[in-house]
């Protein structure tokens, strides 16, 4: 690396600062693959360094995948470029000249081909990369487009403060750049970045309420800028809304911000940025690599069929579903689970579970990898349905010094005789929960919040009835499903289908719009897109039980704004309220759910109170969600610590 500096400080001497800077990005593009990056942060600042928060914003764009700054001065130390001989004297309207300069440097620096997004952000706008590479991870980079949105104190499609351009983009802009006529007549960059994509082939994309309902982009204007108790919503997970009718002929109304909102404009003051900064970062993981010297195990229980080839316990960072590790020795899971348990964790308790045991990868030989090492500790989450004999199996993989917790179903009589108790424990927390862990935009305070679920009600065109989603096409589901139909039939409405089941009349219309499928990573949020656009939502499991296996199904319908039709776990109404779901009886065949959903259709109103009322009492909350960060600040972190402590006593357990 020292050598490297050297060599650009001779560079910058002998070629010029920005052949040097040219270089110093290629040769960062060297170590990464060629699948462009996704996201280049950028800022123009007419002082340079001197800038208002200029140190701040630079912490925030080195955790994006590239930056830079463009300004008067070169400053290789700071990814500086020199575009402009003179700062614009000032910024009402004067400020027409550095978009041309500064997107023309970006296409100079062939940046195009190494990144999907470029955001360009005024100095003032604190920002989270995390959710900005989220937010724009919905729309395509491949197309020439601009993610931006309008403000309230201006029509431009396009405001100067924060917007997003695709590679492709870039490149039209530049390519028409002589075509645009007295540029000096725009005055302003927003002005005249709103005219020059208008002479490209390009669209702008509209990110006002685009997400669910609300907006996850930006909030731009001073009206907007969020008070502390909307701060607070987006620490629980929830949305809040800004009015402003001070300018009714801009027709913006009502906003709804996202908890997952990527930027906040404007932020003068240097407290409230660093402010911000401390609310909005992560809490430190532990170190979870692999062959580390101390570390919590996490892991999943993969496989329902004691027979299935290829069953595996993954070590895990904390995905539900995938292995930790792929071929090239990479971890491959998120780590959100074990995030939220660590958030605010106490020291004690934090230092007490680093000293709970090695950590090491498993693979597909876990009898001969766990023998390595005494005294483990585990914890599995399950959202699977095992047969008692496949974990029992599983579980005598493990070597008798090793001890396990297990998230998951409660276990049967008959389970409980194979398994040790004195060193493999359950804590019955459905997947249905533990699948928060899984959502890239959703958590659990949306059950009791449900300013989400209403605006996606709000939005839904209401000939949208009914959905039924599902692959594994089972028996009592199938019958069902004709019964729905026939009655939804009766009233004149349709009910639709999305993947390979519909029943065994094949009565469901076909719906050929769909946000994705489980084949896609972000699966989850693409399902409750695709569930809402409808009134109800097919959310079934394979089987009926009473043991508590309940999946992420019926939480898709509700974070949908759809009112779920449930059958599985018996469990399910001591969960959530069984005012806010139309439950399956076997007893009467579905006749009952059928009559509730063709009371509900023939009502609106009552349909529409059924999705506001909020879908688990707080008592539920606290039993069963308290793991999940977001809830803490309201409903405490029972769960959580109940978790730890389980973790911990296994922990010091005598072998």
């Amino acid at each position: 690396m020292a050598s490297l500096l050297q060599l650009l400080e001779v560079l910058w001497i002998l070629v010029g600062p920005t052949l040097a800077i040219r270089l110093q990005h290629r040769a960062s593009a060297q170590r990464l693959s060629q699948e462009p990056k996704d996201l280049f942060c950028m800022a123009f600042v007419a002082r340079g360094t001197e800038e208002a928060n200029f140190d701040l914003q630079e912490a925030a764009f080195k955790k994006c995948d590239g930056y830079a700054f463009f300004s008067t001065t070169d400053d290789p130390a700071h990814n500086m470029y020199k575009i402009m001989e003179v700062a614009p004297k000032n910024k009402n309207d004067a400020t027409w000249e550095f978009p041309l300069h500064m997107w023309s440097k970006v296409k100079e620096l062939e940046l195009t081909n190494q990144y999907k997004w470029f955001v360009k952000l005024d100095t003032d706008a604190f920002v989270r990369p995390d959710k900005l590479k989220q937010t724009l991870a919905r729309f395509s980079p491949q197309e020439s487009v601009v993610v931006a949105r309008q403000g309230r104190n201006s029509n431009l499609p396009i405001v100067g403060n924060v917007h997003a351009l695709s590679g492709p983009m870039v490149d039209e802009l530049i390519a028409v750049k002589d075509t645009l006529a007295n540029p000096e007549q725009y005055l302003r960059d927003d002005r005249l970045l709103s005219a020059w994509v208008g002479l490209t082939q390009g669209h702008i994309l509209n990110a006002i309420n685009d997400q669910d309902g609300c907006t996850t982009l930006a909030s731009t204007d001073n009206q907007d800028l969020p008070s502390e108790q909307d701060i607070q919503a987006m620490l629980n997970g929830q949305s809040y809304l800004k009015n402003d009718n001070k300018k009714p002929a801009l027709e913006l109304g009502s906003i709804c911000y996202s908890p997952d909102l990527a930027v906040i404009h404007p932020i003068k003051d240097r407290a409230t940025y660093e402010k911000l900064i401390a609310t909005f970062s992560p809490s430190p993981l532990m170190n979870l690599k692999e062959r580390s010297t101390g570390g919590l195990q996490i892991g999943v229980l993969g496989g329902t069929d004691a027979e299935q080839k290829g069953m595996q316990m993954h070590l895990t960072t904390g995905s539900l579903r995938k292995p930790a590790l792929g071929d090239d020795g990479r971890w491959m899971g998120g780590a959100k689970l074990v995030h939220n348990l660590l958030t605010d964790l106490p020291a004690d308790k934090m230092e007490a579970l680093e000293k709970c045991g090695p950590v090491q990868h498993l693979g597909r030989n876990p009898d001969k990898a766990m023998k390595k090492k005494a005294n483990q500790v585990w914890l599995f989450t399950s959202g699977e349905d095992p047969t008692s004999e496949s974990l029992g199996k599983m579980m005598k993989k493990i070597p008798k010094k090793a001890k396990v917790l297990i998230l998951g179903s409660q276990w049967n009589d008959e389970v409980r005789e194979i398994l040790d108790s004195n060193r493999i424990r359950n804590i019955f927390v459905p997947f249905g929960s533990l699948s928060f862990s899984e959502f890239d935009s959703h958590t659990p305070m949306e059950l009791v919040n449900r300013t989400l679920a209403a605006a996606a009600a709000d939005a839904r065109d209401a000939d949208h009835t009914i959905v039924y989603q599902q692959n594994k096409c089972v028996g009592y589901r199938q019958t069902f499903w004709d019964k729905i139909c026939q009655g939804v039939n009766k009233l004149g409405k349709e009910c639709s289908y999305l993947n390979r089941c519909n029943g065994d009349m094949s009565l469901g219309k076909k719906d050929l719009e769909s946000a994705g499928s489980r084949k896609d990573e972000h699966w989850m949020d693409a399902a409750v897109r695709n569930y809402a656009r409808y009134n109800f939502a097919m959310t079934m499991e394979h089987k009926v039980n009473k043991y508590g296996y309940l999946t992420e199904k019926i939480l898709l319908a509700y974070l949908a704004g759809a009112v779920p039709v449930y059958a599985g776990a018996s469990q399910a109404s001591e969960i959530f309220d069984p005012e806010t779901f139309v439950e399956y009886h076997e007893e009467d065949g579905g006749a009952s759910a059928v009559e509730k959903i063709q009371e509900l259709i023939a009502d609106p109103k009552k349909h529409h109170d059924t999705i506001l009322k909020q879908a688990v009492s707080d008592e539920s909350m606290k039993k069963y969600f308290t793991w999940h960060a977001s809830t803490f600040a309201t409903y405490g972190d029972g769960l959580r610590m109940r978790i730890v402590n389980e973790l911990l006593s296994l922990c010091n357990a005598e072998e």
